[in-house]
């Protein structure tokens, strides 16, 4: 959850979405890992942009510490980027310095950054704004800095993959952040990790990076960012070209009394003697208001539209002489026009003046969201939506916590108003300003969500979407942001101005604090792509929608272990190549120890080296887990594996532990008293309990089977395979106007070649009642199960795998990919997919593979293709060329074709070439044949089943089963 920022503060990044990731690749001798984070930075702009890198410096300074450090980026041999310039900066892995390797390891320039888009020169900004107020040298960037002297940051010309010539990027300091209403667009990253190391540092385990473009604050610049994961997800941000970014803020202003930030305004721009301005048109682009054009309009958002007018916060960036009127927004000398009816907005549902505005003569007068029709229950959408309303006032107003009856001074404070004597409507005013900014530490539960609909202009329900009067709205896409400017329901204009395509700047962006599905996002990855003004150096330029998603699940074949017990007080480490040595004797099966309350493992780190990974897991831990699990009411998955791992003999019936009752005491002159054996893939009875087991061994990577499984996965033509080396997931960089294909490698070098073939679907959404467009898979139509699965491709996208796999030697091993579409069991947990639509409609599919052979297919097999079939041409008179498809077999492998052609109730072998696969005979006027391919290369001279054809064509032609085949046999020559 992303907490508001105000001006002269800092945001922090948060991490809201949890995603699989990528692992990384099997290796005999792993090099070390690349941990370089970096950033890449494109103008899109027809004008030069002048980004800043900012993180505060207390992450490595230590608490109390209130500045901030800065990398100033420019490019090569001149100040910032160009337009169409590429440069990347590697950011710099400084940390603090642990006083001991256990404790916590920090980079300070991994957390809280912010990314500033200036429009403007910076050096020459930062002058203009202390030749204003010699005050603002605390925002302006410090480069002799004594406790961090500036130094230069390795950034040059081009992508990470292609470095060009050396920019100029180097560090500085600064007493403060930027001010609210600096001319910048602002962006948000946090580089860290999963799986970290003991200690936590970010450079170690799967690197991750997260990313959003942040409007809660304001909005300046069309702005897009992504996480560079080869295209698999969009862009956050919004990419729309400028000149209608601009008229869809003008349209706005002509709809919606909103503030503009002061300093943009044509009466504050500079006047001799009179108006000093630190945004210097001449500095300006023309599109932004430079030369004699009137400024680009800089909107602050709803909270700081309340907050900054309340508190009457005034602007550093411009002054008017022997005047303390330079507020900061201009809804503080104008709040009547432009504050006051979005205020009057809310009170409308809590303290209507005129009744119920749900029933009668108000209830007419409602404006409602586009696209609904007149199946759409308006009625019931109103009174949940009053209701939710009234709930989150009536929190906001008396609860303990967040209530203003309880806490009234600081609630003043926050707002402002603390040396002043609010009257009821600035009271009111407060109340929302808290709402809007959720001045909460409620985290779970109804309140957010509630919140969050509210702010999205729909009403909350948190029951099952199933009864038409218990709709989950704000689950719906196509109601989210959808009422319009002038609607009652639209509490928040700014964050339709923020999201919508229709009439908005089509942003993918934080436009509230708590507006997480939309704003943040988070993946796999080194490094992260901020492209200004448009989206031509994205991998993928659609931009990311939380619903539309598709993701890649891969089956793997997991290790059998052995289990032993280790006695108390032995050191694991002491005995490692002891036990390396047991487990020679038993199939090199890695090791699954339990030792007192302590679980640990002796596994692969590759095919052919071990690692000790201790501990595991203890049993406090699964506990607490187990505690967890109890008090949500959920199953209990944890107490089944505790249970079957350290024993219950309170269970009803018992449960015996699965390790050996007699511990080994480490001395190799004694051999263990006992090794038992666990196989994950057996049929067992705490099946959901082996899952968490093994998910543990997962995510330390505390074994790597030697077993045959995937390796890598090429997808959809993006030059970077994906790299696999554990049970996961990926999501798919699907390319929704053309068939994606997709080929998996196994450790035999086998593949698995199969397309998804996206189509645009007309559907019924039946919250609205409106016809929709979707981009979804073609999946079929035979569904079961929960989550919905039907169990095959579609004929084309079956037929691919089965023609251009190379493992397609296993018969049906392209029927076991499997398609589900995700319709969680939780009615809170809903937001994942389109509420209002059939789940076989939802575009957001779950590929799932199966897994790789566990062994080598055996190359002297032979075999057709599944949709092997003979044909026939006519040539002349009644000679006839008889074809078929060439065999599968391995490499190095020799195949002779031999066609049979029935004669009465025998068979007879035709003189044809072995060696080709078609034969020119007379065939009469009708005829049944078949052919069979045999390996001569191998001893056993295995052959395929007989293919038969029948002349002329018939289909089907079944195969003739009168007469006995004989046996194979050399043909005649």
């Amino acid at each position: 959850m992303k907490k508001l920022v105000t001006f002269l503060s800092l945001a922090l990044s948060v991490i809201v979405l949890i995603l699989l990731v990528k692992p990384t690749a099997i290796a005999a001798r792993p090099a070390a890992p690349d941990y370089q984070r970096y950033i890449t930075f494109h103008n899109d702009f027809d004008f030069p942009i002048f980004p800043v890198i900012q993180v505060p410096a207390d992450i490595c300074d230590g608490a109390g510490v209130t500045r901030v450090r800065r990398i100033v980026v420019n490019g090569a041999g001149h100040d910032g980027l160009q337009p169409n310039e590429t440069l990347t900066v590697l950011i710099p892995q400084e940390s603090n310095n642990p006083s001991s390797p256990a404790d916590p390891m920090i980079r300070c320039w991994y957390r809280s950054g912010r990314i500033y888009i200036f429009p403007v020169n910076l050096t020459t900004f930062e002058g203009n704004m202390v030749e204003v107020d010699s005050n603002n040298s605390s925002q302006t960037t410090n480069y002799k800095d004594p406790t961090h002297p500036s130094v230069a940051v390795p950034c040059y010309e081009g992508p990470r993959n292609k470095p060009g010539a050396s920019g100029n990027c180097t560090t500085g300091v600064a007493d403060n952040s930027f001010a609210a209403d600096v001319p910048a667009q602002l962006a948000e990253y946090t580089f860290d990790s999963d799986n970290a190391s003991t200690n936590g540092d970010p450079d170690s385990g799967i690197a991750m990076a997260d990313i959003d473009v942040s409007h809660v604050d304001d909005l300046y610049l069309p702005i897009a960012a992504s996480v560079v994961n080869n295209g698999a997800t969009g862009y956050m941000g919004g990419a729309m070209d400028f000149p209608t970014f601009q008229q869809r803020i003008s349209s706005f202003f002509t709809q919606v009394p909103w503030p503009n930030y002061s300093a943009y305004l044509s009466q504050n721009q500079p006047v001799p003697n009179v108006i000093r301005n630190a945004i210097d048109t001449k500095q300006l682009p023309p599109d932004l208001g430079g030369g004699t054009n009137t400024p680009a309009p800089h909107l602050p958002a709803g909270y700081n539209s309340i907050q900054n007018t309340l508190s009457k916060a005034t602007s550093s960036v411009y002054e008017i002489k022997d005047s303390t009127s330079n507020y900061l927004i201009s809804g503080v000398l104008n709040q009547n026009a432009q504050v006051q009816p979005y205020l009057d907005r809310w009170m409308g549902w809590m303290q209507p003046k005129n009744g119920d505005p749900c029933t009668g003569a108000n209830f007419d007068q409602l404006i409602w969201p586009d696209g609904i029709t007149s199946t759409f229950n308006k009625q019931n959408f109103c009174a949940q939506f009053q209701t939710t309303a009234q709930t989150v006032w009536n929190h906001f107003l008396t609860d303990q916590t967040d209530g203003f009856q309880s806490n009234q001074a600081q609630f003043y404070k926050d707002c402002g108003l603390s040396d002043a004597k609010p009257d009821q409507n600035q009271t009111n005013a407060c109340i929302i300003q808290h709402i809007i900014g959720y001045n909460s530490t409620v985290l779970g539960g109804e309140l957010p969500g509630q919140v969050q609909a509210l702010l999205r202009g729909v009403a909350y329900n948190a029951a099952d979407g199933i009864d038409p009067n218990n709709q989950q709205y704000q689950y719906d896409p196509f109601l989210t942001f959808a009422a319009p400017y002038n609607s009652q329901f639209n509490l928040d204009p700014y964050t339709r101005l923020i999201h919508s395509t229709k009439d908005g700047v089509g942003a993918v962006a934080y436009s509230f604090s708590i507006d997480d599905k939309y704003g943040n996002f988070r993946d796999a990855s080194l490094g992260i792509l901020v492209d200004a003004g448009g989206t031509s150096a994205l991998d993928n330029q659609q931009p990311y929608d939380p619903y539309q998603q598709y993701q890649m699940n891969w089956g793997y074949n997991r290790d059998q272990f052995s289990l032993i017990a280790i006695a108390s007080g032995v050191n694991l480490a002491n005995v490692q190549a002891q036990l390396q040595a047991i487990a020679a004797q038993n199939d090199n099966r890695p090791f699954l120890i339990k030792q007192n309350q302590t679980i640990s493992v002796l596994g692969h780190a590759t095919s052919t080296n071990w690692t000790l990974t201790t501990p595991l897991v203890t049993l406090a831990q699964l506990q607490y887990q187990a505690q967890q699990e109890e008090a949500r009411g959920n199953t209990k998955y944890y107490q089944t594996l505790i249970d079957y791992l350290f024993g219950n003999s309170t269970a009803n019936p018992p449960v015996q532990s699965i390790f050996p009752t007699a511990a080994w005491d480490g001395n190799s002159q004694n051999p263990p008293p006992a090794i038992d054996l666990l196989d994950f893939d057996a049929a067992s009875n705490w099946s959901e309990g082996q899952a968490i087991l093994y998910g543990y061994i997962i995510q330390q990577n505390a074994d790597v089977p030697a077993k045959g499984n995937w390796v890598k996965a090429s997808v959809c033509g993006f030059p970077k395979p994906i790299t696999i080396n554990q049970p996961g997931s990926q999501r798919l960089p699907v390319k929704l106007n053309q068939p994606c294909e997709i080929t998996l490698t196994d450790t035999y070098n086998e593949t698995m070649t199969f397309s998804l073939t996206p189509a645009s679907k007309q559907v019924t959404d039946t919250y609205t009642g409106t016809q929709v467009s979707v981009m979804s898979l073609p999946i079929g139509g035979t569904f079961s199960g929960s989550p919905l699965t039907v169990s095959n491709l579609t004929a084309s996208d079956l037929k691919n795998c089965q023609n251009n796999s190379s493992n397609q030697r296993i018969a049906g091993f392209c029927n076991n990919i499997t398609l589900s579409a995700v319709w969680s069991a939780d009615a809170m947990s809903r937001d994942i997919v389109y509420m209002g639509l059939d789940p076989k409609d939802m575009p957001r599919v779950n590929v799932n593979l199966p897994a790789a052979p566990p062994t080598p297919i055996d190359p002297t097999l032979v075999s057709w293709t599944p949709n092997a079939a003979i044909t026939f041409q006519q040539q002349n008179g009644q000679i006839v060329q008889v074809s078929w498809p060439a065999a599968v077999v391995g490499p190095n492998q020799t195949l002779q074709y031999t066609l049979y052609v029935k004669d009465g109730s025998a068979w007879t072998p035709q003189s044809c070439d072995p060696s080709q696969t078609s034969c020119r005979l007379n065939l009469g006027s009708s005829a049944s044949v078949y052919v069979i391919a045999i390996n001569t290369s191998a001893p056993t001279k295995p052959q395929t089943t007989n293919l038969y054809g029948c002349y002329p064509a018939a289909n089907p032609c079944p195969p003739t089963t009168s007469g006995r085949a004989p046996k194979p046999r050399s043909p005649r020559r």
